[in-house]
């Protein structure tokens, strides 16, 4: 494991003034200046006016910024576990800091195994200098026990190759895993072929068991299973 084994502010601002100046006033003036006066002129003065503003103003504005920032607190966690380590005696922070930037890197393409590495790093990144020597030394319980116990095999991704067999070459075994993927396995015994399966659940064989047996101490077993069981290994 790197580093000696070791939110996100959603502003949605709605601001939405649904605000309706509808000043609707409506200023009738009304005056009807009606003087009613008649005179023998026959004058009538009528002022009869009248002033509708009618206005109607809706800004019906919403603003949402939307603005979403993921940061984990007190910085990145290779960041903050690699102080703990360099503060505590462990290995330089630069040195640190590349080897866990990596690591993360590469079990990115292995999306199970992100979370329960991060755990580990977040819970160095907590620990005190006699916690951190308490977790190096081993001993149950220690600081961080259960966050690398839920590891599994992603502790250590990557893929792994089994072979063995009989030393006269009548039998022999073989199996291939990488993190995450499924197990494949052979089994090879003279006079019976061999049983491809994957999982456990055979899907394909071959009749000659030297093919793989001749090969399954050397360099060319995987070759060899392949040719035998049709697999791109």
């Amino acid at each position: 494991m790197a580093c000696e084994d070791p939110g996100s502010d959603d502003t949605d601002e709605s601001s939405d003034t649904g605000d309706t100046a509808d000043s609707g006033d409506t200023a009738d003036g009304g005056d009807s200046s009606d003087g009613g006066d008649t005179t023998d002129g026959g004058d009538t003065t009528d002022g009869g006016d009248t002033t509708d503003t009618g206005g109607s103003t809706d800004t019906g504005g919403t603003t949402d910024t939307g603005d979403t920032s993921d940061t984990t607190e007190g910085g990145s966690l290779c960041s903050d576990a690699c102080a703990v380590v360099n503060e505590c005696g462990g290995s330089n922070f630069d040195e640190c800091l590349v080897e866990c930037e990596e690591f993360l890197a590469e079990i990115s393409e292995l999306p199970e195994c992100v979370p329960p590495n991060e755990a580990v790093y977040a819970c160095i990144a907590g620990l005190s200098c006699e916690e951190y020597d308490a977790l190096n030394a081993g001993e149950s319980p220690y600081p961080c026990e259960d966050e690398i116990e839920g590891l599994g095999e992603c502790g250590d991704p990557g893929c792994e190759t089994a072979a063995g067999g009989a030393i006269d070459g009548t039998s022999c075994e073989f199996s291939y895993h990488c993190t995450g993927e499924e197990t494949y396995s052979v089994e090879c015994s003279q006079g019976e072929g061999c049983s491809c399966a994957i999982d456990g659940e055979p899907v394909a064989s071959c009749e000659d068991a030297s093919l793989v047996c001749s090969e399954v101490m050397g360099e060319g077993v995987v070759d060899a299973v392949n040719e035998c069981c049709g697999w791109e290994l």
